[in-house]
C-alpha cells in the first residue's frame, strides 16, 4: 500500500514509503538575554562609552560657550542619540551603529579585482 503525504510520495533507500520529516526553525530568538527589546548587555556597554563620550562633549561645549544651557542641551541630545544609536531594530536585529560598522568594514575590503588572462586562453573560444 502506498502512503501518500501532502501529495508527496516519500521512499527511503530501501523503497519502504515514509513519512516526511518536518524542519522546525524557530524565528526570533535571540543569542543574548535582553533587558528590553533590542538591548542587552552588549549595548549597555556601548551606551556607558557613549555617553561617557556626550558627557565630555557637552562639558567643552559649555567651558568655550559659557552658558549652561549648551551643556545641558547637548547632554539630552547626546543621550537620546545615544540609545538611537545602539539599540537594535526588531526586523533586522541590528543596530545603526552595527550597520556603520559593517559598512566601514566593507568600505576597507579590496573592492578591485585585476585578472591577468593566460597565454593559452588568448586564442578564443576554439
Amino acid at each position: 500500500m502506498k502512503k501518500v503525504f501532502q501529495g508527496y510520495q516519500l521512499k527511503n533507500q530501501k523503497g519502504v514509503y515514509m513519512e516526511e520529516q518536518r524542519l522546525f526553525i524557530p524565528q526570533g530568538l535571540k543569542a543574548e538575554r535582553e533587558w528590553r527589546e533590542g538591548f542587552g548587555r552588549r549595548e549597555l556597554i556601548q551606551a556607558v562609552y557613549g555617553s561617557i563620550l556626550v558627557v565630555v562633549i557637552a562639558i567643552l561645549l559649555y567651558m568655550i560657550a559659557g552658558k549652561l544651557v549648551y551643556g545641558v542641551g547637548a547632554i539630552l541630545f547626546g543621550e537620546a542619540s545615544v540609545l538611537a544609536l545602539v539599540m537594535r531594530s526588531q526586523v533586522t536585529n541590528i543596530s545603526i551603529y552595527s550597520s556603520l560598522l559593517f559598512a566601514i568594514r566593507f568600505l576597507r575590503e579590496q573592492q578591485h579585482y585585476t585578472y591577468k588572462q593566460l597565454e593559452e586562453e588568448k586564442g578564443g573560444a576554439e
